[in-house]
């Protein structure tokens, strides 16, 4: 089974599994990995690290078309009057025990915000979480199935990228808690807000990303035809 299988997989068993009970529910999904790990022991040692050298070259393979999509987004800004650029910069120094949050709210205007890649690090590593909370009510019944999500990351004490890639931002609240139990933190997010109005991130999502990702997955899995 390849990953997109195995993540289908995984998504259709846990729709199901919601409506067992606990007991049931684990046992179900259990079963699904212990599927998976039989396949696995009917490979010889070498197919099993290729195997796994195929799984990491495929999670290499969706995080450089994450970066592919900054770029394209980069060289679209410098083509056209569509997307315009907000740096969305935030720093705060956390005391131990304390969260600082800020927000960029959109929603009064007729714009999101499409960018993809963000960095965050902090100086004290290991304490402290960084919480996006993306366009929490209210906000516009067009991203009604895009509202309310919550990203939590484990900050890193060296910048580093990450990616929020398929939500139009309405909306970004942007939350440092720092765990540690006596220093203050100096804490870090960095985003290059590409702004385009409401109904161009739409479309550049159905019509333009999808279709790329799309394109690449195919390319990337099946190889190119002879």
């Amino acid at each position: 089974m390849d990953p997109d299988a195995i993540a289908e997989e995984l998504a259709e068993r846990a729709a199901r599994a919601l409506e067992m009970s606990a007991k049931d529910a684990v046992e179900y999904i259990k079963n699904f990995f212990k599927k998976i790990d039989r396949l696995d022991r009917n490979l010889d040692a070498i197919h099993r690290i290729q195997k796994k050298i195929s799984w990491l070259e495929d999670c290499h393979f969706r995080m450089m078309l994450n970066y592919t999509w900054y770029n394209c987004l980069t060289r679209l800004y410098e083509l056209t009057d569509k997307i315009t650029t907000y740096p969305f910069n935030v720093e705060f120094d956390v005391a131990a025990g304390e969260t600082k949050e800020q927000t960029i709210d959109l929603t009064s205007t007729d714009i999101c915000c499409i960018g993809p890649i963000f960095q965050c690090a902090t100086d004290i590593g290991g304490y402290n979480t960084l919480v996006l909370k993306i366009n929490e009510e209210p906000v516009d019944k067009k991203i009604d199935k895009w509202k309310n999500k919550t990203r939590t990351y484990r900050m890193p004490d060296i910048l580093a990228s990450f990616s929020l890639v398929h939500i139009p931002k309405r909306k970004l609240k942007v939350m440092f808690t720092n765990s540690h139990p006596t220093e203050t933190a100096h804490d870090m997010f960095m985003l290059e807000c590409m702004l385009v109005k409401l109904d161009y991130a739409l479309k550049y999502m159905t019509n333009i990303y999808d279709i790329m990702m799309l394109f690449f997955e195919k390319l990337w899995y099946e190889g190119v035809p002879e």
